[in-house]
C-alpha cells in the first residue's frame, strides 16, 4: 500500500527550499486580504505565485535543477485537488536563512524545516555531532518553532 502523504510531503519538502517562501507566502495572503475575507494561502498558490517570478537567477537553495523546479511546479499544478487543499498556517524564516512552515493537510498539521544548505546550517550540524552538545543553537531555534506551533501560535 502506498502512503498518501509521500509525494505531498516531498513536495513540501522542496517548496521550503525556495529563499523567498516565506517573502512569497506572506504577500499572497496580503493580496488575498485585499479583495477577500478567505485569506487561506495554500501550496498551489505558491506554486501559481511562481510563474510570475524570474527563477533563472534564483534557484531554491538546495541547488535544484531548473529542470527539477520547474518540475515541482508543474506537479503541483496538475494536482490541484490535492495541493490545493494543502493550507500553509504559518511560516517564518530562521536566522540561517531556512524556511519553517506550518501546513494543514487532510486534517494533519505538518511541521517542516528546510534542511542543510549553507555553511552556518553545516557548522550547526557539525556542533551537534559533538558528544558533550545536546541542543545547537538552531535545534533551540526549531523545538522553539515547534513548540509555538503545538500550541496553536501562529504568524502568518
Amino acid at each position: 500500500m502506498t502512503d498518501p502523504l509521500k509525494e505531498p510531503l516531498l513536495a513540501i519538502n522542496c517548496a521550503l527550499y525556495d529563499p523567498d517562501f516565506a517573502e512569497t507566502i506572506k504577500a499572497i495572503r496580503t493580496e488575498k486580504e485585499r479583495y477577500s475575507d478567505y485569506t487561506q494561502v495554500t501550496l498551489l498558490d505558491w506554486a501559481y505565485e511562481q510563474a510570475n517570478r524570474d527563477l533563472s537567477d534564483k534557484l531554491p537553495s538546495a541547488d535544484a535543477s531548473m529542470e527539477n523546479w520547474q518540475q515541482l511546479i508543474d506537479t503541483i499544478k496538475a494536482n490541484e485537488d490535492v495541493y490545493g487543499n494543502i493550507v500553509i498556517l504559518d511560516v517564518e524564516q530562521r536566522e540561517s536563512e531556512g524556511n519553517m512552515a506550518t501546513f494543514l493537510y487532510d486534517g494533519q498539521v505538518i511541521i517542516g524545516f528546510e534542511g542543510t544548505h549553507g555553511t552556518p546550517d553545516w557548522t550547526d550540524n557539525g556542533v551537534g555531532a559533538h558528544p558533550d552538545v545536546t541542543d545547537t543553537p538552531f535545534q533551540q531555534e526549531a523545538l522553539a518553532y515547534y513548540e509555538a506551533m503545538s500550541r496553536g501560535t501562529c504568524n502568518a
